[in-house]
């Protein structure tokens, strides 16, 4: 798996390899998202205005759990679900926590962008749009490289621009991808309520009252969740074999730092048998 990974994909390639990663450790990787999802599930159970907050920055925990994942495949044949979850250092769960909310606060105020009038709609969509992208890789390099904060952000956008159009590429189909599940799920969930769109004038306001409704936020709501266990770590696998293209495209990636990243998930080496007196003489 190591010779597979550390070598340049097209885009296709990494979705192909991607996807066969995913499958091949659906059940740990499931195992490690739903938990990861516990903490969203229950703000959404009591109520609490930090639902969406919480589920912001588990997007992005699972993006850090995902790259640690594969570059443990790298010299293992199994996906650590439990080591990730047991064996994580406290400092590296934070540090990823400190770069989601980073991401979440530019997230934030690019969103702002649908209550300014011009130019500061324009400025502050630009600026969301743009977020997207530079950012894309910041947990992947803060578990890899060990940039912290803002410097992760940087390193990102500085690797994105190595190749802007596959990362734009490579994110578009992601969004597309996970855009089709979202709807689909939606749509099955969402119950049977009879709209009157007499005229063009009401769609907006019909629109309101819909969102307004328990059973659509609700389907709104599990179509989410759902559509994450599915859709984000497969997602989130590509990101990093995105991240090991654009690296090594410009540069390299050195063994001995990837296996110090992840040494906590590695099984200890067995160490040979002490020899005996009797074997010394011979």
């Amino acid at each position: 798996m190591k010779e597979e990974l550390l070598r340049q994909h097209t885009i296709v390639q990494c979705f192909a390899l991607g996807f066969r990663i995913y499958r091949t450790n659906f059940i740990p990787i499931f195992i490690l998202s739903a938990t990861l999802l516990i903490p969203p599930i229950i703000s959404s159970l009591l109520n609490l205005e930090i639902e969406h907050i919480l589920f912001f920055l588990t997007i992005r925990l699972t993006e850090a759990a995902m790259t640690l994942g594969v570059i443990s495949l790298m010299f293992q044949s199994i996906f650590p679900a439990i080591g990730i979850l047991k064996g994580t250092q406290a400092r590296l769960v934070l540090g990823a926590i400190h770069v989601g909310i980073l991401q979440f606060v530019f997230f934030l105020v690019g969103s702002m962008f649908a209550v300014l009038p011009l130019p500061l709609n324009a400025i502050l969509f630009f600026c969301l749009i743009v977020s997207v992208f530079a950012f894309a890789l910041a947990q992947t390099i803060y578990i890899i490289e060990e940039e912290r904060g803002f410097r992760a952000l940087v390193a990102s956008y500085r690797l994105v621009q190595t190749n802007m159009p596959k990362t734009i590429m490579t994110i578009i189909l992601l969004g597309t991808i996970k855009l089709i599940f979202f709807s689909i799920l939606f749509l099955s969930l969402l119950p049977d309520i009879e709209l009157n769109p007499a005229e063009n004038a009401e769609v907006v306001p019909q629109m309101l009252i819909l969102l307004q409704n328990p059973e659509v936020l609700s389907a709104l709501r599990w179509s989410q969740y759902i559509g994450y266990l599915l859709v984000y770590p497969f997602a989130a696998i590509v990101i990093v074999l995105l991240y090991i293209d654009l690296k090594l495209k410009h540069s390299h990636l050195e063994e001995v730092s990837l296996r110090s990243r992840i040494a906590h998930l590695l099984p200890d080496p067995v160490m040979p048998p002490p020899s005996s007196p009797e074997n010394l003489e011979n």
